[in-house]
């Protein structure tokens, strides 16, 4: 399924403060307005949002092409919902490490020592962790059977999936970069697990409330109704909503405005409107390369991918 979505918030601008670079922001707004359409139109993209945050500003914001082609419904940044997909993992490894802040789980300890009803098949004597869970080091397999559903009753409770479809562990923990959706889906169980509540009952409380995101969910898509961006393959036809039952890694659903409050949040050491949300310590660990398998290639940091290359 091809997605609307260019929620290229840019994570944004890359996460990288103001002062250390020299982004022309005038040029930058002038390149998107004069290119983006031309862009769209030859990718077949039939709407999208950019959401720029410098700093704690949100400096742009802006809809481009429609979020319903059918009756072509203007892309609305702060009301137009997308399907965000991987960018659900930084979720993800925020609802983990304020659970690390907690000192509900350590992140340099064996993760099978959380779980109760889902096995990780590990060869190896190294164990897996957290830390590798948020780096994609935990070696998993890449597995997409069954990953995936058309109807929403057909997507099982977190545990009930992993414990079946949990893939097996073919590379030593920790020693390569292995990107796995099964992995971010793990370290979502983990905070079920030592939360005591649901992944999206949890991240609803202590990241989305918090952060004033009230259009972001990782579930119940009905509640959006015509907000929600509709997906399309490369003749404008309309495809079915597809339900992904790693749900802590693909589910996420937000707007270009609420995104900006979480991307203000990073760049502000954890606080957005006097709220802490995460440490200004965790925060830093998720900007700083943490692991990579060759100097010259990128790396990963907590959630994020790292490109600053050696």
């Amino acid at each position: 399924m091809k997605h609307i979505t260019i929620l290229l918030a840019l994570l944004m601008f890359q996460l990288v403060p103001a002062q250390e670079r020299s982004p022309d922001l005038g040029a930058t707004i002038y390149y998107l307005e004069q290119e983006l359409p031309a862009l769209m139109e030859s990718y077949k993209i039939p709407g999208g949002v950019v959401t720029i945050v410098m700093n704690d500003s949100l400096v742009y914001n802006q809809g481009f092409g429609y979020s319903h082609w059918d009756t072509k419904t203007p892309v609305d940044p702060n009301n137009t919902v997308f399907r965000v997909a991987s960018l659900s993992k930084i979720v993800t490894t925020i609802a983990a490490l304020q659970q690390v802040e907690h000192k509900a789980i350590d992140m340099e300890a064996d993760i099978t020592s959380y779980l109760d009803n889902v096995s990780v098949q590990n060869p190896y004597k190294t164990p897996v962790t957290l830390f590798h869970l948020l780096t994609h080091t935990g070696g998993f397999d890449q597995s997409n059977i069954a990953r995936r559903s058309l109807v929403a009753q057909d997507r099982p409770p977190l545990e009930k999936y992993l414990s079946k479809r949990m893939p097996s562990v073919v590379f030593e923990p920790g020693s390569v970069i292995a990107y796995s959706n099964h992995g971010m889906a793990l370290a979502g169980y983990l905070v079920e697990k030592t939360s005591g509540q649901s992944y999206s009952a949890y991240v609803e409380d202590q990241i989305f409330k918090p952060l004033d995101m009230s259009s972001s969910s990782f579930d119940k898509p009905e509640q959006f109704h015509d907000r929600l961006a509709k997906g399309y393959n490369k003749e404008y036809e309309e495809t079915q909503f597809e339900y992904l039952k790693t749900g802590p890694a693909s589910m996420l659903m937000t707007t270009g405005t609420n995104m900006s409050h979480f991307m203000r949040m990073l760049l502000n050491e954890g606080n957005w409107e006097g709220r802490q949300i995460l440490s200004g310590a965790s925060v830093e660990k998720m900007l700083t390369t943490q692991f990579r398998n060759h100097p010259a290639a990128e790396g990963r940091a907590l959630g994020f991918t790292t490109y600053d290359t050696q």
